[in-house]
């Protein structure tokens, strides 16, 4: 809702919608081949994922991890959390490039959707710091 309340209720759900094409058309360009079908959720969120990254970077993200045989939560930099996520979309992609291995996911469709939404959010950014300068 973070990235929602930025951009407003009707920019949000065009961003949304243009991410998921975004997410398609990597996945597209990246596997021509594969045989994973592709809806298009997940790179929309994976979108909206890179926008946070770049809007709210300093934020806290609540993660579960497991210590032992507990599990527990700790908060963790935006930044970690989704820099960390990223790098396994990337090295997934590229390692599990095989359509016969992926086992159902559109790896490309995760990184171009994320890429998608950091572009936007560093635009959104200027424009912000732009408007910071001039008033």
């Amino acid at each position: 809702d973070n990235v929602e309340d930025k951009m407003g209720h009707v920019q949000y759900a065009l961003f949304y919608i243009f991410a998921g094409i975004a997410a398609t058309f990597a996945q597209f360009m990246l596997a021509p081949v594969s045989l994973v079908p592709i809806i298009g959720a997940s790179g929309a969120i994976s979108g909206v994922a890179g926008a946070y990254f770049i809007l709210y970077r300093n934020s806290k993200i609540k993660t579960l991890i497991l210590k032992g045989l507990l599990i527990t939560t700790i908060n963790l930099p935006v930044w970690l959390f989704l820099g960390a996520w990223f790098a396994i979309q990337v090295l997934s992609g590229f390692l599990l490039h095989d359509s016969s291995t992926q086992g159902g996911v559109a790896w490309f469709a995760h990184i171009g959707g994320f890429i998608f939404g950091v572009l936007i959010a560093l635009f959104i950014k200027q424009q912000d710091n732009f408007r910071d300068i001039i008033t």
